[in-house]
C-alpha cells in the first residue's frame, strides 16, 4: 500500500480543529475530542469476559466475527491476580479512533510476552463495532450521486472523519472499558498480593479545573480523574502497588498521583504507584489517528513502546536505548526515546518530575552545585540530541528561543485567524445559495434528501462548481498552507520546551540530591524515580 499523503491529513485534523472538533489525527496533530465534562459512571463489578491474552487477531479485519476465547483464560472476577491492565477507546466510536487500538495491542504484546496474564478493557466491549478506521478511498467512491453527496458536504462542512468506516476489535477484548468498570477492577486486583500492575490507558482526556481534575474519557461519555485513582489505588485492602501510562491530553494531571489524595498540600503519596504520561496537564497530544498506516504516526507510545524492545517507531533496531547500561531497556528509557524522536506536539511528563517541581528547591537549594551528567542519564540524553538539533545548549539560550517562537507562533496564529475568516466568509453565501432553493439539502438525515439531490443534481453540481465555489477552494488550500505552517512552528516550541525541562530536571535534581539521602522528599522522588525506570512487568 502506498504511503498517504501526510499532509493532507494533517490539514484535515486542522481543519478539524478550526471547526472545534479535536481529533487525534497524527503526524502534527493534537487533540481530545470535543467532549463535556461527563461525571464518572460506577459500575458494581465488571462483566467477566473473552480473553486475558490480549494478542491481535485479524479476523475483524477481515470482516469474520471473532472466536469465542477459550474457557481457561476467562479471568476477570475470578481471584486471580493479574500483571497488566489495557484500557482504552474514545466515549463512543465517532471517538475511538484505529491508533488507540493500535497502541493497546503493543502494549498488550509486550506486557503479555512469556504468558504474563492480562485484561483488555476497550470502547463497547467485545461485539462493539466501535473502532474507526480511515477509509481513503471513501471520497472517490460510488457513484455519481454519491459523489455529488460527497463533493457537498466537503465544501460546505468539511470534516475528516466522514472518510472512516467501523469495525470490530481486533483486540481479544475482555470487558468493556467504561470508567465504572475499570476502577472496580483496579481495586480488586490490587487487594490481591502479587507483584506491580502494569496499567496502560490509550484514551482521549480533557483539562479540568485543577491538574488533579484532569481526566480521561472513556466508553459511555464516562470519566475518571487523579483523585478518584488516588483513592482506587488506596482503597482497603490495597495489597500491591501500580504503575501507569496514560497516553491522553492533559494526561500530566494524573502526576498528582505523586501526592496523597492527588494532593500536593497532603504530602507524598505511600501507594507505591507511580506513572508516565504522553504530555504535561497543560496541553493537549498525539495519540488517535483513523490512519491505519503506523508509517504516519508520531504519538508518544508508539515510540515508548517500540523502544521497550530496542526498536524505533518503525520497527527498525535503534542503539543507545540502554541509556544507564544494565543490559535492559526499562520504561523511564522509552519514555526519554519519546521526548527525543517524536515530531509531535506530546511533552512527556512523569509523577517524579511532579514531585521534584513541588519541592521549591529554585529557592531553597539553588546555591547547591548540580549533580555530575552521569547522575540523570534521561534527561542527559534529552539535552544532548535535543541541543544538537535545535542548536542551543543551555538554559538562557533555550528561554530566549522560547521567546522568539511564542512571539512568532502569535503573530503567525493572528494571520491564519485572518485566513479561516475569510474562507469562512466565502463559504456562506455558497450555503445560502443551496439554502435558498433546496433547504431539505441542509440536512442529509431528512426522507426527502436523496430524492431532492437525485432531482436537482445539475443544478447543485452547477452551484458546487461555479466561480464563489472556485474562490471557496482556493481558500481552503490557502487555509491548509496557513495551518501548515503554524504547526511546523508549534513543533519547534515543543522541543525547545522538552529541552528546557530536561535541563531544568537536571538541575533541579542536583539540588535535591545535595540533601541527605535519608530526606523524606529525596527517599520519595528516589522512590518514584525507581519505579518509572523499571523494566515492563519487574
Amino acid at each position: 500500500m502506498d504511503k498517504p499523503d501526510e499532509a493532507q491529513g494533517n490539514t484535515q485534523w486542522l481543519r478539524g480543529r478550526v471547526a472545534g472538533v479535536l481529533l487525534f489525527a497524527l503526524g502534527g496533530v493534537t487533540g481530545a475530542g470535543a467532549f463535556a465534562a461527563w461525571a464518572p459512571t460506577e459500575r458494581a463489578s465488571v462483566t467477566a469476559a473473552a480473553s486475558a491474552s490480549g494478542n491481535v487477531t485479524n479476523q475483524a479485519e477481515r470482516g469474520v466475527e471473532p472466536s469465542a476465547p477459550p474457557a481457561r483464560a476467562r479471568v476477570l472476577g475470578s481471584g486471580v491476580a493479574l500483571r497488566w491492565l489495557g484500557v482504552g477507546g474514545g466515549a463512543d466510536p465517532s471517538s475511538t479512533q484505529v491508533q488507540l487500538e493500535q497502541d493497546l495491542a503493543l502494549f498488550t504484546e509486550l506486557a503479555g510476552a512469556g504468558g504474563s496474564l492480562g485484561a483488555i478493557l476497550f470502547a463497547g466491549g467485545p461485539g462493539v463495532r466501535a473502532v474507526q478506521v480511515l477509509d481513503s478511498t471513501a471520497p472517490l467512491g460510488g457513484d455519481a450521486h454519491q459523489r455529488l453527496r460527497v463533493e457537498l458536504g466537503m465544501l460546505l462542512d468539511p470534516r475528516p472523519e466522514r472518510d472512516a468506516r467501523f469495525r470490530l476489535p481486533s483486540l481479544k477484548v475482555d470487558a468493556p472499558g467504561d470508567a465504572g468498570s475499570v476502577l472496580a477492577l483496579l481495586r480488586e486486583q490490587l487487594a490481591l498480593p502479587g507483584e506491580r500492575l502494569e496499567v496502560f490507558v490509550a484514551a482521549h482526556g480533557d483539562v479540568g479545573e485543577t491538574p488533579a481534575q484532569n481526566y480521561v474519557s472513556l466508553w459511555g461519555d464516562t470519566s475518571f480523574d487523579a483523585r478518584e485513582l488516588a483513592t482506587a489505588l488506596m482503597a482497603l485492602p490495597a495489597r500491591r502497588p501500580a504503575r501507569f501510562v496514560i497516553t491522553s491530553c492533559f494526561g500530566g494531571g494524573f502526576a498528582e498521583l505523586a501526592f496523597a489524595s492527588a494532593d500536593s498540600g497532603a504530602g507524598p503519596a505511600t501507594h507505591g504507584a507511580c506513572g508516565l504520561f504522553a504530555t504535561s496537564a497543560e496541553h493537549e497530544s498525539n495519540g488517535c489517528d483513523a490512519n491505519p498506516n503506523r508509517q504516519a504516526q508520531e504519538g508518544y507510545a508508539l515510540h515508548l513502546l517500540n523502544a521497550l524492545r530496542g526498536h524505533g517507531r518503525d520497527g527498525q533496531p535503534v542503539t543507545g536505548l540502554d541509556l544507564d547500561g544494565d543490559g535492559q531497556i526499562g520504561l523511564l528509557e522509552g519514555h526519554t526515546r519519546a521526548r527525543i524522536a517524536s515530531n509531535s506536539i506530546d511533552l512527556p511528563s512523569t509523577t517524579s518530575e511532579r514531585f521534584l517541581r513541588s519541592l521549591g528547591l529554585e529557592h531553597g537549594d539553588a546555591s547547591h552545585a548540580p549533580e555530575p551528567p552521569s547522575a540523570t542519564p534521561e534527561e542527559d540524553a534529552v539535552i544532548a540530541a535535543l541541543g544538537e538539533r535545535l542548536a542551543v545548549h543551555d538554559e538562557a539560550s533555550v528561554t530566549a528561543a522560547l521567546a522568539d517562537v511564542e512571539a512568532d507562533l502569535e503573530a503567525l496564529a493572528q494571520r491564519t485567524d485572518t485566513v479561516v475568516a475569510t474562507e469562512e466568509e466565502a463559504r456562506h453565501p455558497l450555503g445560502l445559495a443551496i439554502a435558498a432553493r433546496w433547504p431539505e439539502l441542509l440536512d442529509p438525515f431528512r426522507a426527502d434528501f436523496d430524492a431532492t439531490l437525485q432531482a436537482h443534481a445539475d443544478e447543485v453540481a452547477a452551484v458546487l462548481h461555479s466561480e464563489d465555489a472556485h474562490e471557496l477552494r482556493r481558500l481552503q488550500q490557502q487555509t491548509d498552507t496557513a495551518l501548515m505552517a503554524e504547526d511546523q512552528l508549534r513543533l519547534r516550541w515543543v522541543l525547545l520546551t522538552r529541552l528546557s525541562r530536561a535541563l531544568e530536571t537536571r538541575r533541579l535534581v542536583g539540588a535535591l540530591r545535595a540533601r541527605p539521602a535519608s530526606d523524606p522528599a529525596r527517599v520519595h522522588y528516589e522512590a518514584l524515580l525507581a519505579c518509572e525506570r523499571a523494566p515492563l512487568g519487574r
